[in-house]
């Protein structure tokens, strides 16, 4: 695609200067944007009379932002001072700072935050440019701090204003470094970011506009604050897309269409939706929820679950990145923490490392391997296996049946009749709430010829039964006496 040397005035030749870096042009973005009080603690340059805006200064700001938004695919939104937004603004006494025409600055904007740095190991790295002030903008108090009509629409501040968020999200000056515009459009009829443009202006040049769309596309993605979560939520269309999260907690709402959702820092919340998507859920404390198609899942950093509860049954190795049934075709990297369905069958391995795996519903297998983890089989006739490793074993409600292996293992059956599984070599494991005539021990791996047998090995401990193998393994069961275990026992 050409593009014209009008527009490349505005963005540069690289056009690498865009809140959607790690995206293809065109591609709908969310920006955030807040008030701070005070000076950031970032930011290190001197600002006397820092001043925050009140919020008649706000509405003027917010309807140049919408400007931008609507004629382009930037949904702006709001967050609060503390969590602070992508574009945060300001104002301060600029005396004896000048612009290149020799006036006193009335205000101004940078870039946005990041670019790309270089390419390793098939990915580009990105660059904060500008020490976190990517995307802020500052007024001038001695025009602006008195009397917010200063900077309402029609007023030189409001063209300001709609000028410094121009460069917010990335457009330069189209009279300084190449491509330099032709002198027949510099001019605030095709362009905003033209000093030679009307004091009272309010709407955008059609060169702005082109540009924008050009970087941001024209996608309403549907953004809005949520405060319970203290996270900002947009939704995608039904259209294959780019779903790009902020360096805050996310959630992200996915539906038809090959879909790419990459998210930054914050503990976000992906819906990955129909199709056949790729999901990034970088760093922080994830949780995905898979949905139909054949997708990629990578976790990132960070402690990160992965959640087929609407699945009909699926097979997860988080070992091997293996797949199958409901989530056959499912490419799987990065996750600790592992959810099966809500109804079928499902069988969830863990890794060498600290997991937790929770069955939901149906008959579910549940395979620890090494590490602490924690393996909850929820609903259904489930069979547990903690692997190496101290882990904690939860049956839930159903018949199940739950082997610690390795470490030091407690057990928890939940309702229904089920079956401890403990044999040489498995440590020292402690049964939580064994119940009489209801709950039995499998220990046929001992070879005793008789329950009574393995009884002689059996001491009454206060409350518990504490039963004593060779190679110091030792099985301690909770609130029960050697009585009631006695026509419990499986040898």
């Amino acid at each position: 695609m050409e593009i014209s040397n009008e527009v490349l005035s505005l963005l540069g030749t690289d056009i690498d200067r865009r809140w959607n870096i790690e995206a293809p042009l065109g591609t709908s973005v969310v920006v955030t944007y807040s008030f701070p009080a005070e000076q950031n603690a970032y930011d290190t340059d001197e600002r006397p009379g820092f001043a925050g805006f009140t919020e008649s200064h706000i509405a003027h700001i917010e309807q140049a932002l919408t400007t931008w938004g609507d004629a382009s695919g930037i949904d702006f939104v709001r967050v609060p001072e503390k969590i602070g937004g992508d574009i945060q603004m300001a104002m301060f006494d600029m005396t004896g700072n000048l612009n290149s025409v020799g006036n006193q600055v009335s205000g101004w904007g940078y870039y946005p935050q990041y670019r790309y740095a270089e390419f390793v190991d098939g990915e580009w790295l990105l660059e904060n440019t500008h020490h976190n002030m990517g995307g802020d903008i500052f007024m001038n108090a001695n025009f602006y701090q008195a009397d917010a009509n200063s900077m309402a629409p029609g007023i030189r501040g409001y063209s300001i204003l709609i000028h410094e968020i121009g460069h917010a999200i990335g457009l330069k000056h189209p009279f300084e470094r190449e491509p330099v515009i032709d002198d027949a459009y510099d001019s605030g009829i095709y362009t905003v970011m033209s000093y030679d443009r009307s004091r009272s202006t309010t709407t955008l040049g059609t060169l702005d506009i082109e540009a924008t769309q050009l970087v941001y596309g024209t996608a309403d993605l549907q953004a809005r604050w949520v405060g319970k979560y203290k996270a900002v939520e947009q939704s995608g269309t039904n259209s294959g897309e780019w779903l790009l999260g902020r360096d805050i907690n996310d959630i992200v709402i996915a539906k038809g269409g090959n879909d790419v959702i990459r998210t930054k820092e914050g503990n976000d919340r992906i819906y990955d939706g129909f199709g056949n998507d790729t999901v990034d859920a970088g760093a922080g404390k994830d949780f995905v929820f898979a949905g139909a198609g054949k997708d990629s899942f990578d976790g990132g950093d960070g402690v990160d679950t992965l959640s087929y509860e609407t699945a009909r049954g699926v097979m997860v190795n988080l070992a091997t990145g293996a797949t199958g049934r409901g989530a056959k075709g499912d490419s799987v990297t990065g996750f600790e923490k592992l959810e099966g369905s809500d109804k079928g069958k499902d069988k969830l391995t863990g890794t060498e490392g600290k997991n937790t795996l929770k069955g939901n519903g149906g008959n579910d297998k549940l395979f620890g391997l090494g590490g602490r983890d924690l393996l909850d089989g929820g609903n259904g006739a489930d069979r547990l296996f903690g692997g190496a490793g101290h882990d904690k074993l939860i049956g839930g409600a159903g018949k199940d049946r739950m082997s610690g292996d390795r470490g030091k293992d407690k057990l928890e059956g939940g309702s229904g009749a089920d079956i401890f599984v403990f044999a040489p070599g498995f440590g020292k494991d402690v049964i939580l709430d064994f119940e009489d005539d209801k709950d039995t021990i499998d220990l046929t791996g001992f070879g005793f010829d008789t329950v009574e047998e393995a009884l002689t090995r059996a001491n009454q401990n206060g409350d518990d039964v504490v039963i004593k193998f060779p190679a110091r393994t030792v099985l301690t069961v909770r609130d029960t006496t050697l009585e009631a275990l006695a026509d419990d026992l499986i040898v």
